[in-house]
């Protein structure tokens, strides 16, 4: 699928109506919480940052990377984040992450969703991060993916663990679109691999998994 200008730009037409409730509930008092620990002058990747929803939920001491598939996406978090120290470029799961070196902290916020190769992704962000350091990866949980099936006003594609079709994000906003369904089991045993995590359910919607990275 591509992630071109057009469907950035249904994104943030989204995102700029504040008409999702389900984030600014959930999703974002959960990463106020993850990240509130985190000392000036550490380092954030986050992988697939979209339009940069999570900048709000990040300390500002922190330096943010961030990398998307999306220029689109990228030149609106330069425009509207002037006063932070930024680092954007173009990359993305499962394996093209753009920065050399580790981080102390490494986001993956409802990205793993649109990567079929599971394993590479979280293989990918662990790589990236320093051990014993935090690897945040929040996306759809089990009893969410009914609700993802019932968005899609027009099915092109359907199977037990993939959808892909013309999504309603609102009456106002729709855009093709397509999801990865990916288990927690799944997800889990792969997180298992690292280290030690907590797992934490963010409403209707959503599952945030805290790792630390064992070594």
């Amino acid at each position: 699928m591509k992630y071109d200008r057009e469907y950035a730009l249904r994104w943030i037409r989204y995102f700029e109506s504040r008409k999702d409730l389900f984030k600014p509930k959930h999703l974002n008092p959960y990463l106020k919480q993850v990240f509130a620990g985190a000392k000036t002058g550490e380092k954030i990747l986050d992988v697939g940052c979209g339009w940069g929803e999570a900048l709000a939920s990040i300390p500002t001491e922190l330096e943010y990377f961030g990398c998307d598939p999306s220029i689109t996406f990228l030149n609106y978090i330069a425009k509207n984040n002037p006063d932070r120290t930024l680092h954007l470029r173009r990359g993305g799961l499962p394996s093209q992450i753009p920065f050399e070196g580790q981080f102390d902290n490494v986001l993956c916020s409802m990205v793993l969703h649109c990567v079929g190769d599971l394993e590479t992704s979280i293989d990918t962000l662990f790589s990236k991060a320093i051990p014993h350091r935090r690897v945040v990866i929040v996306d759809f949980r089990d009893k969410a993916h009914r609700l993802v099936r019932a968005g899609f006003i027009e099915m092109f594609e359907e199977r037990k663990d993939y959808v892909r079709g013309l999504y309603a994000l609102s009456d106002e906003v729709q855009l093709e679109a397509e999801a990865h369904l990916h288990a927690e089991r799944k997800i889990e045993s792969l997180l298992r691999r690292y280290g030690r995590f907590k797992k934490t359910f963010l409403g209707p919607f959503f599952v945030g998994y805290s790792a630390i990275k064992d070594k």
